[in-house]
């Protein structure tokens, strides 16, 4: 039990520093799981409750393999008949795919419009609201897609999404979609006035609260198919109150995961101890970043070098004319 691996031994710390007996007859004993589950969540989201700024990526927590988004070109092969003042829209051939929830926009018209329903690769759909410009029997248009879910169970993105193409002339080194704050994208990046290319930014715009599925949207409608890789920190497994439940909490963390809930359960009970559960916790976490911190210097090329010119370390940036 000294090594608090499993739940099962963590719960029986946590009892004992809350002052309760750990052979099953505490009135608390069936909550203290919960109280692990919350504990263990918060750990990996960083920790934010505690008033902790250690929103870093653990690099032992973040999925094993980079997850992978499909990016798809817009659809311009068909033609669709629209009405004024109706929802109701028809194609004029069969589309390749399913176009619930991509944009439609008429050429010539300003407007984007989402498509709401569309039953399999039918001729048939609806639009998020009633047509306003003149009706048409069939229209040129372009439909995108510019949302797309990610994983489920996604508790955090860590990183950049990484592609395989080229942004721009001054973006072609390992090409990144960086994440903005959805206000600042909704107003550099207004949906009717979208250019087609390789996107450099997403938003997360919604996650739902079931699956933790979160859902993106980005700046640029792709001119190709386009693979983007992403890696997150899961949302972890329910722990459960038995040998075999292991925390993700590295071994020589995970007695600050009991002094976690060791606080919750002092919370609950109104107990004079939790204040200082709460700071050993702090303390933990604080360690567990710097933990975090020096294994990622002590992996790089420049970890023990003094570097006079940051922009030095960057081999291959690019100036007007080739590179240094």
């Amino acid at each position: 039990m000294s090594n608090y691996n499993s739940t099962s031994d963590l719960k029986k710390f946590v009892l004992q520093k809350c002052g309760e007996l750990d052979d099953g007859t505490s009135e608390y004993d069936s909550r203290v799981i919960t109280f692990l589950n919350r504990a263990h969540q918060a750990m990996l989201s960083g920790g934010a409750e505690l008033g902790l700024d250690v929103g870093q990526p653990w690099h032992w927590a973040v999925n094993k393999y980079p997850s992978v988004l499909t990016m798809l070109p817009p659809v311009t092969t068909v033609s669709v008949a629209v009405t004024q003042g109706s929802t109701a829209i028809t194609f004029q051939s069969t589309p390749p795919s399913n176009l619930q929830d991509w944009i439609l926009q008429v050429t010539d018209s300003p407007e984007c419009y989402r498509i709401s329903a569309h039953t399999g690769t039918g001729t048939s759909a609806t639009l998020d609201a009633a047509y306003v410009n003149a009706s048409s029997s069939g229209s040129a248009c372009m439909i995108f897609k510019i949302d797309y879910d990610l994983a489920a169970n996604v508790l955090r993105l860590v990183a950049p999404f990484q592609t395989y193409r080229n942004q721009s002339y001054y973006n072609m080194v390992s090409p990144n979609i960086d994440m903005i704050d959805p206000s600042e994208f909704g107003r550099t990046y207004p949906v009717g006035f979208l250019m087609q290319g390789t996107p450099e930014k997403f938003a997360q715009i919604y996650k739902t609260s079931d699956t933790m599925t979160p859902r993106i949207r980005i700046n640029r409608i792709p001119d190709q198919i386009l693979r983007a890789e992403y890696n997150f920190i899961p949302v972890p497994s329910d722990l459960t109150d038995s040998t075999s439940s292991i925390p993700v909490i590295p071994p020589d963390h995970r007695i600050t995961l009991g002094y976690y809930a060791a606080y919750f359960l002092c919370l609950d009970k109104m107990d004079s101890r939790g204040a200082e559960y709460r700071e050993l916790t702090k303390a933990g976490m604080m360690a567990m970043k710097r933990a975090n911190q020096v294994e990622k210097m002590q992996g790089g090329q420049f970890y023990g070098r003094m570097i006079p010119r940051g922009d030095l370390q960057n081999s291959n940036k690019r100036v007007w004319g080739g590179t240094y």
